[in-house]
């Protein structure tokens, strides 16, 4: 069993439930020696309250996670945000990365729109999200990247495209020093058909057989939306055995 866990969400995200002390509780059960959390990072002018929290709950999600860490020593907490990168808000992640322990890269959607890579996710899409993702990685912001493969819920093939995309984010995540994330929420419910077969759409199978052939650094993620999603140890280790032949980190290393 690992002994992290950084990618944790709570009710501020408007999809997930629980108070940032019910997940240290539950981590603590589960026998976690690090819980990082990692809530959507709110934007100014991106207000989505069934996706992120708003610009005013910043302090107080910083204030409790930071209050936490001191009322339970026998655990490390640490203070995060997941976030997708844009060029034009760079200065703003940046800030928010020197002020927190951690930053994860999750790009769910291209701009700061309704539409969603979940929702749309072209070739051309899927190519611009690399750019992005490609972009990011190498500002230095982010020591973790959240599901590469999140943009094949919306999709029924595996295109050349989007292998070609996949290795350029496996290089830039080897040349980064970052680690790339397998999804242990989407191991358990993101199921659909793809090329014809039924399986993952993440963590997707043929993603991370690309990725094994570069060699980034690998870890699991459970980006859990609920307290009780942390005591799912035997699916990690299901998910860990699923992908044996990848050297997943099971230290911590924020």
């Amino acid at each position: 069993m690992q002994e992290y866990n950084y990618h944790t969400h709570t009710y501020r995200c408007g999809h997930g439930v629980g108070r940032e002390e019910e997940y240290v509780k539950s981590a603590i059960e589960s026998q976690f020696k690090v819980l990082g959390f990692s809530e959507h990072l709110p934007f100014e002018d991106w207000i989505d309250p069934h996706e992120r929290p708003t610009m005013a709950e910043k302090v107080e999600y910083e204030k409790i996670v930071r209050e936490l860490g001191s009322k339970y020593p026998e655990i490390k907490i640490k203070l995060g945000y997941e976030t997708e990168y844009f060029k034009d808000m760079d200065s703003y992640i940046k800030e928010t990365s020197e002020r927190v322990d951690y930053l994860i890269l999750g790009q769910h959607s291209l701009e700061r729109t309704d539409l969603y890579l979940h929702d749309s996710a072209t070739d051309y899409e899927v190519r611009k999200m690399a750019e992005i993702v490609c972009k990011g990685l190498s500002t230095g912001y982010f020591k973790y990247l959240a599901h590469p493969d999140y943009f094949m819920r919306a999709r029924e093939t595996y295109s050349k495209e989007c292998d070609k995309a996949i290795r350029e984010i496996a290089i830039a995540a080897k040349e980064n020093c970052v680690y790339v994330e397998l999804n242990l929420k989407g191991f358990l419910i993101s199921k659909g058909i793809v090329d014809g077969e039924e399986t993952n759409y993440y963590p997707y199978k043929k993603v991370f057989k690309t990725m094994s052939e570069i060699g980034p650094k690998f870890a699991i993620g459970y980006d859990a939306h609920s307290p009780k999603f942390l005591n799912n140890r035997e699916a990690e280790e299901q998910l860990r055995k699923a992908y044996s032949y990848l050297k997943i980190e099971e230290r911590e290393f924020i």
